[in-house]
């Protein structure tokens, strides 16, 4: 369940407030253009020397201490690939920043504020996101590989178009309307040759996440739409045992799982056009749609003619009795769970 940021901040709240202010000073200025222009070079490992650290000493207080730092309008792009790692990126503001082919490797970003950032052909490893806000960032072929998170974040207006995620990396998170995550692929962007796969069996979880983000936000269209793949999936991917496997299927294909009331209409045309097929050939066509809207509705229309008809038809009349009670009965179930459910 996702916990307001503000509420999970208030015990870090003076910390905040130093780690963001040790940057404002003309010290921390010249020390944060220097900080850019080492990640620009992808010689992030520098940030992790003693050397480095003596030279601004006042301001780091270990390793790869960046917390409360803010980077606005900074494009870092590699040509081929370049690497930030080992850094801690905790409470602070990233502003339409741009990151391509870079590969992020044991980066905490905890607290930390996106705003307008593009993420273009990056990886990620050994990456967290914690309490972090994405607003209105762009995420374009990225890959989490190996140990990532992203919990209790809130996510607005942001895209993912082009994710690889072997596993689910969503965890009581709150996403709004206008956030859209594609399906993910199957391998990574980067390196097309990894031996690294989406774990089929993984994607009702990551639906499941992803459906939850959605409950979280009421963004209830979009949280049915996960629901559905959730359940599609581990029909699909998870059920072992042949019979259930089947029986999900089934669920599927008449009911939706409860949210598609348009395929049980559907059914109920085609069922009602088969039994409807059998009266019309030994009645006629007006008499034989008669009895069987009579059946499938349970009005009885023109019923006394199936006592002179064969046995085996008036077998076929209670059950089309029971199918259309069975029918209009899981109809109206599933309009009422669509309608008023989430309401």
């Amino acid at each position: 369940m996702f916990t307001q940021i503000h509420i999970l901040m208030q015990a870090n709240k003076a910390d905040r407030k130093k780690y963001k202010d040790r940057w404002a000073t003309a010290e921390g200025s010249e020390a944060q253009d220097k900080v850019i222009e080492i990640l620009r070079k992808g010689m992030s490992e520098i940030l992790l020397e003693p050397d480095f650290q003596k030279g601004i000493s006042e301001l780091l207080e270990g390793p790869g201490d960046l917390r409360g730092i803010s980077f606005n309008d900074v494009e870092i792009n590699f040509p081929q690939s370049g690497t930030i790692e080992g850094i801690n990126f905790s409470h602070a503001l990233l502003r339409n920043c741009k990151f391509t082919n870079v590969s992020f490797i044991n980066v905490v970003f905890d607290f930390t504020d996106f705003y307008g950032c593009e993420f273009n052909n990056c990886e990620f490893k050994y990456t967290a996101f914690y309490a972090s806000t994405l607003e209105k960032c762009v995420f374009t072929k990225n890959d989490f590989v190996i140990n990532n998170s992203i919990v209790n974040s809130r996510l607005n207006d942001t895209q993912f178009e082009g994710l690889f995620i072997p596993t689910n990396i969503f965890f009581d998170c709150i996403f709004n309307e206008m956030v859209s995550i594609t399906v993910p692929a199957d391998r990574t962007f980067k390196e097309t040759n990894s031996e690294i796969l989406l774990d089929k069996t993984a994607l009702g979880e990551i639906y499941k996440a992803l459906k939850e983000g959605y409950t979280a936000g009421d963004v209830i269209k979009k949280s049915r739409e996960y629901f559905f793949k959730e359940k599609q999936s581990i029909a699909r991917y998870n059920f072992k045992n042949p019979l259930g496997k089947a029986i999900e299927f089934l669920i599927e294909i008449i009911a939706g799982y409860g949210v598609r009331p348009g395929r049980v209409f559907m059914t109920t045309i085609s069922i009602f056009a088969c039994y409807s097929a059998v009266f019309v050939h030994h009645f006629g066509w007006q008499k034989g749609m008669l009895i069987s809207a009579g059946a499938f509705c349970t009005f009885g229309a023109s019923s006394s003619s199936i006592i002179e008809a064969p046995s085996w038809l008036a077998m076929v009349y209670i059950f089309e009795s029971f199918s259309g009670i069975s029918l209009m009965a899981l109809f109206m179930t599933v309009l009422v769970n669509l309608w008023f459910r989430e309401r």
